[in-house]
C-alpha cells in the first residue's frame, strides 16, 4: 500500500494531533465548568453545616459567617439560574472556540501542503499572489507559509464568500476531489455565523445572520441562546470535517479511508479519529 512520504506525514500528523487535542480540551472544559457551577449551588448548605460545627466548638464568628452565607447565596442563585438555562454562556465560549479550531486546522493544513508541494504556487490563480520580496525574504519559513495562506483568500473566486466554501475551493485547487456533505456544510456555515453574532454583537441577531442562516428561524434583535444540543451538533460537524480532510489526504496517497463519525458521545471528552500513520 502506498505510504504518505516523510517528513510530510509527520507534519500532517502534528496538525491533526493539535486539532484533536484542542477539541478534547474544549469538551472537557465545558463539562468540568458545568459540573463546578452545579456544585456551587450546594455551597449554602455547606456553609450552614460549617457554622453549626463552629458553634459547637465555640469558634463561631457571626460576622464572618454572615459574609460567607451572603456570598454563598449570591453564587448559588447565579449557579441555579445558569443551570436552569442550560449554561448558555459556557456553551457560547465553547462554540466560539470550535470555529477557531476548525479555521486553524484548515490553515495549518494549507501551510503544510504548500510547503511540501511548492509547485502549486505556479498554478492559477495562486500564481497571481503578489508579495513584497523584501518583506518575504526577512520572514521565517513558517511566517512565509502564513503569509501565503493569508494572501490566498484574495485569489479564490468571489463566488466563494463563505469560509467553508473557500476552504473547499482551495482544497480543489490543491488537487483534492472534495465534496462535503450538505448537512455538514450547513452546520459549519451556521457555526461560523453564530460565532460572529456572539463575538461581534454579543449574541444579538442581525439581518445578515437571518439572511445567511434562515433555517435557524430568528428575527433581527433576538438574542441567541446556545444549548447543549446545538453544541453537540457543531462538535459533530467539526469532527466530521476533520475526517473529511483526513480522508482526502489518505485517498490522494492511495490509502484506505477511515469511517465518518456517526455522532458524539456527550460528556466523554469525545475526540476525532487519530491520524493514520504511514
Amino acid at each position: 500500500m502506498p505510504k504518505i512520504p516523510e517528513p510530510l506525514n509527520g507534519n500532517l500528523d502534528e496538525v491533526f494531533k493539535r486539532f484533536s487535542e484542542y477539541l478534547q480540551e474544549i469538551d472537557r472544559i465545558l463539562h468540568l465548568s458545568s459540573e463546578g457551577i452545579a456544585q456551587t449551588s450546594k455551597r449554602v448548605k455547606v456553609i450552614e453545616a460549617l457554622g453549626e460545627w463552629e458553634r459547637a466548638a465555640g469558634k463561631f464568628n457571626s460576622e464572618k459567617h454572615e459574609i460567607a452565607m451572603r456570598d454563598a447565596k449570591e453564587k448559588a442563585a447565579f449557579a441555579t439560574q445558569e443551570m436552569s438555562k442550560g449554561f448558555p454562556v459556557l456553551h457560547m465560549h465553547a462554540i466560539v472556540a470550535l470555529w477557531t479550531g476548525t479555521e486553524t486546522l484548515t490553515r495549518d493544513l494549507f501551510k503544510v501542503w504548500i510547503k511540501f508541494n511548492p509547485a502549486l504556487l505556479g498554478r492559477p490563480p495562486l500564481n497571481k499572489i503578489k508579495i513584497s520580496a523584501f518583506h518575504f525574504q526577512n520572514l521565517s519559513e513558517d511566517e512565509r507559509m502564513d503569509l501565503i495562506v493569508h494572501e490566498m483568500d484574495q485569489y479564490v473566486g468571489p463566488e466563494h464568500r463563505q469560509p467553508i466554501d473557500k476552504y473547499e475551493a482551495i482544497l480543489k485547487l490543491f488537487g483534492f476531489k472534495s465534496s462535503l456533505a450538505k448537512s455538514i456544510r450547513r452546520d459549519l456555515l451556521e457555526l461560523y455565523h453564530v460565532r460572529n453574532v456572539f463575538v461581534h454583537r454579543r449574541g444579538v441577531v442581525d439581518y445578515r445572520f437571518v439572511d445567511l442562516c434562515p433555517w435557524v428561524k430568528k428575527r433581527p434583535g433576538e438574542v441567541l441562546q446556545m444549548t447543549h444540543k446545538s453544541y453537540v451538533r457543531y462538535m459533530h460537524a467539526c469532527n466530521y470535517y476533520f475526517v473529511h480532510i483526513l480522508n482526502l489526504i489518505l485517498k490522494h496517497h492511495g490509502r484506505h479511508q477511515i469511517p465518518y463519525p456517526k455522532g458524539i458521545v456527550e460528556g466523554t471528552g469525545s475526540k476525532p479519529a487519530e491520524m493514520v500513520r504511514a
